[in-house]
């Protein structure tokens, strides 16, 4: 999703639109989905995603961006648990292709604790972990998967790895898995020890 970040997003949807409008493709669906879902038009997201997955069913990633969408716009508890348990689904398959691959079993372990199949998420979140986690990208998934388990004080040792490596605070903030941890009286302690408290203007020390 990089380059979508920039200001190349625009120039990207008006290409994709153009081939949208010549007839829906998997690929356009899909691309223009991940724009609407990074801008933050979740309701917008949410049919792309659906249409494209109705064209070609089998990748995890549109299966995951879809039940991110509906968590973050608030959708129907039970049509998010059941976007993220075809998440696990999809993202097992590959992972008895790829046995190991640690991005694959943090995605399923993320997709299996937001559908309720704790004991899954459990297995592999703790043999990830024995495998050691230094990308903060992958952190902040830990943490977030963590939380969902109900493991408070695990997940905020992660935040603050994921912080203290870089990853960005507002998407911490802004990630609804996140919500009751953010108004932890610890994560306020990890906010000042990571700068969050000072961020934007100069600090009274």
């Amino acid at each position: 999703g990089s380059q979508f970040r920039n200001g190349e997003g625009e120039a990207a949807r008006e290409s994709l639109e153009k081939s949208l409008s010549i007839g829906p493709t998997y690929e356009a669906l899909s691309n223009l989905g991940t724009l609407d879902f990074y801008e933050g038009r979740f309701d917008e997201a949410v049919p792309r995603f659906e249409q494209a997955l109705t064209i070609e069913d089998g990748d995890w990633r549109v299966w995951n961006n879809l039940a991110e969408c509906l968590r973050f716009g608030g959708g129907d508890p039970d049509e998010v648990k059941a976007a993220f348990a075809k998440t696990a689904d999809v993202a097992e398959r590959d992972l008895q292709r790829h046995p190991g691959d640690p991005d694959l079993m943090l995605t399923v372990a993320s997709a299996a604790a937001a559908s309720g199949q704790k004991q899954r998420a459990r297995e592999l979140i703790d043999e990830v972990i024995a495998g050691g986690v230094e990308n903060p990208e992958l952190q902040q998934v830990v943490a977030s998967v963590e939380e969902e388990l109900g493991r408070r004080a695990e997940a905020l040792t992660w935040v603050e790895r994921a912080l203290a490596g870089g990853y960005p605070l507002t998407e911490i903030e802004a990630y609804p898995v996140f919500d009751e941890l953010c108004e932890d009286p610890e994560f306020e302690k990890i906010r000042q020890r990571c700068g969050g408290a000072g961020q934007g203007s100069t600090s009274q020390d």
